[in-house]
Order: C-alpha cells, then sequence, then structure tokens
C-alpha cells in the first residue's frame, strides 16, 4: 500500500515538472535580438514568427521553424581561405548562434540546428545553420521544376536510408 502511495507521488512530482520545464523552455519570439558575435549570425526572425503559419498573439502555438544565418563582405577573395579556416568560422558560427539561441530561450533537440554550414566565394562568405522545428518551407512550394526535384531527392534520400539501415541490420544478423 506503502509502495503505490510512494509511486503515485512520485508519478504526480515527475509531471508536474515536466509541466513546468515545458513551460519554463518555451521560445521567446516577442522582440528580435541583435547579433551576439563578430561573425554576425542571428535568428531569421521573419521565418520564425511567420512560418508555417503566422505566429498567434494569444493562445497554443504550433512548431515554430528555426534557422540562423550570417552574410559577411570582405575586401579580399576568400578562396585563398585554407579549409581548416573555414571549419574555424563554422565551428565559431555555431557558438554565436547557440549564444542567440538562448536569447529567445530555443531549447530541445527538434528546435536545435545540428549543422552550420559555409559558403565562401569571391569576396563573400555566406553562414547558415540546419533548419528545425516546424515544417520545412523548401517543400511547400508550388509545383515547379526545382520544387519536384527537391521532392524527389527527398524521397530517394529517404528510400536510401531505409535501405542502408535494412543492410546494416542484415549485416548485424549474419555476423551473430
Amino acid at each position: 500500500m506503502i509502495a503505490v502511495v510512494f509511486a503515485r507521488l512520485i508519478f504526480v512530482i515527475l509531471c508536474t515538472l515536466g509541466t513546468v520545464c515545458t513551460v519554463c523552455t518555451a521560445w521567446d519570439l516577442d522582440k528580435e535580438h541583435p547579433p551576439t558575435g563578430e561573425l554576425g549570425v542571428r535568428l531569421d526572425y521573419h521565418l520564425a514568427r511567420t512560418w508555417p503559419t503566422p505566429l498567434a498573439k494569444k493562445g497554443k502555438q504550433i512548431p515554430r521553424t528555426f534557422m540562423w544565418s550570417s552574410h559577411l563582405t570582405f575586401e579580399k577573395d576568400v578562396s585563398a581561405l585554407e579549409p581548416s579556416d573555414l571549419w574555424q568560422i563554422a565551428y565559431d558560427a555555431y557558438a554565436e548562434m547557440e549564444i542567440n539561441r538562448a536569447l529567445y530561450k530555443v531549447t530541445g533537440p527538434k528546435s536545435t540546428p545540428r549543422a552550420m554550414t559555409v559558403l565562401a566565394v569571391g569576396k563573400e562568405i555566406f553562414l547558415a545553420s540546419s533548419m528545425r522545428g516546424g515544417s520545412n518551407f523548401a517543400f511547400a512550394y508550388p509545383k515547379t521544376k526545382v520544387s519536384t526535384s527537391l521532392n524527389n531527392a527527398k524521397r530517394l534520400s529517404t528510400r536510401m536510408g531505409a535501405q542502408v539501415q535494412q543492410g546494416i541490420k542484415i549485416k548485424q544478423a549474419v555476423a551473430r
């Protein structure tokens, strides 16, 4: 009897903590924050507030789409940068994104980008995180040659990923 009461009490405490943690980790998109570092990495504020639907004033919110980026322009061509330099820029940009992400209280694995991409072309460097959160807008546009290609690539990637996973399972079973 005491064990059952104790188990129920633990369950209620865990549920309460889970609710409090969920409330504490909700994102805050009330105001736009400036970049915090030298690379100028910032949240795509418009995307976060409008995609997949405009942010509601009150009430329950649907998951938002989050992406951070920056665009740098230099006086000299950036093609002389070594791959290690680009890697360091990506690493530093990700660190800046983490600071900016905290300002918006964006937390959790479904909202946290896993990658920062660097593109160095001419006198410019483009930085962009992976997109996380709500739906990906790249697959929601009207039918065009580009959207059709993206959808085909997505389907192929999903199919190939499933085949690779199946192959790994077969190899593991054979190895036993």
